[in-house]
């Protein structure tokens, strides 16, 4: 019995001298090299049009009403274009002034004299009313104006008469001129708009000014002379004051669209 327990013994002395294995560690993983990304250079911001069929975008074009040149779709141009074709339909806008001197009243509008000395606001709205007259005529204006007579009707002006005082004047007959005659006043110009013709718009402006122009009394007809005229001028005038008819060479654009 002795004999078991020291082999025993033994086989446990040898069992605990022997050295334990250890584990193996398990295998790291490897580094992966890093990957070189493909870097896109940004493009600059652009604007964009969106083309919904209007393939003139940018075009300049002519306007068959107004005459203004301008650029599709360019807001700028957009504007000034939209701006001109109203007052071509419907005149320069009056808002009124203050101290405005109303030298005839109608029931669908007034006629406003300005003189030169006027304020600036003033002048500067005769000047506006002159330019879209001299569109309309097909001419420019001089800059020798003393007095103007502006018609205006829901707060436009659609009619202009630009007046002066004269000694004397060379009547015409058969297309050739005579003598100058004494006369008192010029109109060196008459303008209505187009869409208020043959509504008495010049004939209101002519007696507006034939009555206010002279302080103390009323010029007549006869004494009335006129510049160059155009054809609608032409036959305005000779229903106007038949018989008679006086020309002169005014500071500023002849006379037409009158009616």
């Amino acid at each position: 019995m002795l004999a078991r327990l020291g082999a025993k013994r033994s086989a446990c002395d040898l069992g605990a001298g022997a050295p334990k294995r250890r584990k193996a560690a398990p295998a790291r993983p490897r580094a992966r090299a890093p990957r070189c990304e493909r870097v896109t250079p940004r493009k600059a911001p652009q604007q964009r049009l969106l083309d919904l069929g209007q393939r003139s975008l940018g075009a300049r074009r002519e306007c068959g009403a107004c005459g203004l040149v301008y650029v599709v779709g360019d807001p700028t141009d957009e504007a000034a274009h939209a701006s001109r074709c109203d007052v071509v339909a419907s005149g320069v806008k009056v808002e009124g002034f203050r101290d405005e001197r109303v030298a005839a009243a109608h029931g669908d509008g007034r006629v406003l004299e300005v003189r030169r000395g006027d304020g600036a606001a003033k002048v500067a709205k005769v000047e506006a009313v002159r330019e879209a007259a001299g569109r309309d005529l097909g001419e420019a204006g001089g800059a020798g104006w003393t007095r103007a007579y502006v018609y205006v009707a829901g707060r436009r002006a659609v009619g202009l008469a630009v007046v002066e005082a004269l000694e004397a004047a060379a009547p015409t007959r058969g297309g050739l001129a005579g003598a100058p005659e004494p006369c008192r006043l010029g109109v060196a110009s008459l303008w209505t708009l187009a869409a208020h013709r043959r509504r008495g718009v010049a004939t209101r402006l002519l007696y507006a000014a034939r009555r206010s122009f002279f302080f103390g009394f009323d010029v007549e007809k006869r004494d009335v002379a006129t510049s160059h005229l155009t054809e609608a001028g032409r036959a305005f005038f000779a229903a106007y004051a038949p018989g008679r008819r006086l020309v002169y060479a005014p500071r500023d654009a002849p006379v037409g669209g009158a009616s």
